[in-house]
């Protein structure tokens, strides 16, 4: 190829036209960079559109053709800057950061993520690629948060930004503030997220960024929903208006992904929260039959597409459409419904995820580990330890009290379990005890105390450890009543 053409394959590149490039721009092996670097644009653009496996291919294939001839010439501080060095190192730092984006969002692997952040760093230090150093930060940085590692995911967020700010670039300014939110929300502080998300939503507007106002979108009308269910700070009313608020930025950003900006996984993010958002809003207070009928429809309806856009190619969004699905079912006690849809999950995930009695576990499943599969694993085990105690107590029949807590409670902690074989601690639950305590405040004090002194015991023996479930259900005012 020669080199005069490679601006056109670069432009057919960005825009989209991946195979074109790679077929008519960079058909020849001798130009080994430029057929890298458009090489690391078809597997980004395969990323997005929801082709992962032959993304990781090309990315890996990438990887090992540039680094086979490179050797360590392009990472030796005194040649990172030579021309030739600087483009491959530009190729091969950006295809461990796209591998790396790969494995953390499509595929649940996160500790390989941040093995492959880690690796590009000192492609782009070398050569002071310094907006790819920050973009690589950045996600790192969301992949500490779903990690539950705050104050790690803070110090990298906090460093892309820095870049950014002084590098004076508006787009990406307003990419590291979306991060932020999401990092605020896998934290549980819709608050912070909802404003540092909205600023960066009105930035991506004003710069008429689609891509960003979808992404935004997303990540600040999950902000909204989260709001929205804090029950205990705002009444009906002011909730209402979160949720709706949360609904109207989904949808806009539901229509972007589908409509303008192909991205499949980013769709069923939109289509998952709205379905939360749609049947939260069935349930609440003063919603009439036919509007609370329409939006239970709508909720099932969004969800629904999720399931079928996530079934065939992305496995743990299926299982996340799945668990959502046993979740609306366990709403409006559609029992059998939770249980099915529980059962579809867990048929996805391998039993290698799974935790054995006493709480042990292999060392790591075959293979790259899907991180996210521990911690659906223990999604699954609160939604069905929330079905046995309902199922139980659908009456509200209060003598069956006992019978519910000995079946939920063994579910509850092996959640704990789970999510601590995932973070190697269990911050997942500190957002979720007021599930459990809503239920078990139906029990009478001595209800409460035999739940302690006999259900506590026999299930440490069968899990192994209650980690802080103990403490989370202490009797208070609130849960034993007289």
């Amino acid at each position: 190829m020669k080199a005069d053409r490679f601006p056109e394959a670069l432009r057919y590149a960005r825009n989209a036209g991946y195979d074109r490039a790679l077929l008519n721009g960079c058909a020849d092996p001798a130009e080994l960079d430029l057929r890298a670097e458009a090489a690391v644009y078809y597997g980004q653009n395969l990323v997005y559109t929801g082709g992962p496996e032959e993304a990781r291919a090309v990315l890996q294939n990438t990887i090992e053709t540039v680094t086979r001839l490179n050797a360590r010439e392009g990472l030796s501080p005194e040649r990172g800057l030579d021309p030739g060095n600087w483009r491959r190192n530009l190729a091969l730092g950006r295809a461990y950061n796209v591998l790396g984006y790969l494995c953390y969002l499509e595929l649940g692997q996160y500790r390989r993520a941040l093995r492959l952040f880690q690796a590009a760093l000192p492609y782009f230090e070398v050569s002071d690629h310094v907006e790819e150093l920050a973009n690589t930060g950045q996600n790192m940085g969301i992949v500490y948060s779903l990690r539950g590692e705050g104050n790690k995911a803070t110090a990298r967020l906090d460093e892309a930004l820095e870049i950014r700010q002084r590098l004076g670039l508006p787009y990406r300014i307003a990419l590291s503030r979306e991060a932020y939110a999401r990092a605020y929300i896998e934290a549980g502080q819709p608050h912070r997220a909802r404003i540092v998300g909205e600023q960066a939503y009105d930035a991506c507007k004003e710069l008429n960024a689609r891509r960003g106002v979808g992404l935004t979108a997303v990540t600040v009308g999950r902000a909204y929903h989260g709001l929205a269910m804090l029950t205990t700070v705002y009444d009906d009313r002011k909730r209402l208006e979160h949720e709706c608020r949360a609904v109207r930025l989904l949808e806009e950003a539901r229509d972007i992904f589908a409509n303008q900006v192909f991205e499949p996984i980013r769709s069923i993010e939109a289509l998952l929260a709205l379905g939360q958002c749609y049947g939260n809003l069935a349930l609440f207070p003063g919603s009439g039959e036919g509007i609370a009928r329409e939006r239970q429809r709508r909720a099932l309806a969004c969800l629904g597409e999720a399931v079928d856009m996530a079934r065939d190619r992305h496995p743990v969004h299926f299982v996340s459409a799945c668990i959502e699905m046993a979740r609306h079912h366990l709403q409006t006690q559609g029992f059998d419904q939770v249980a099915a849809w529980l059962k579809r999950a867990e048929e996805v995930i391998p039993q290698t995820y799974r935790l054995r009695a006493g709480g042990t576990a292999d060392d790591d499943p075959d293979g790259e580990p899907v991180d996210e599969f521990w911690r659906q694993v223990g999604e699954i085990e609160m939604i069905r330890g929330h079905l046995a105690f309902d199922r139980a107590t659908r009456d509200g029949a209060c003598d069956s009290f006992r019978e519910a807590a000995s079946r939920a409670i063994p579910c509850y902690a092996w959640a704990f379990a789970q999510w601590h074989r995932f973070q190697g601690s269990t911050p997942e639950y500190r957002g979720r005890g007021g599930e459990i305590v809503a239920r078990l405040r139906l029990g009478s004090k001595d209800d409460f105390e035999y739940v302690r002194e006999t259900i506590f015991p026999q299930v440490e023996l069968r899990v192994g450890r209650l980690y802080d479930l103990p403490e989370l259900l202490e009797p208070t005012p609130l849960l034993a009543r007289k």
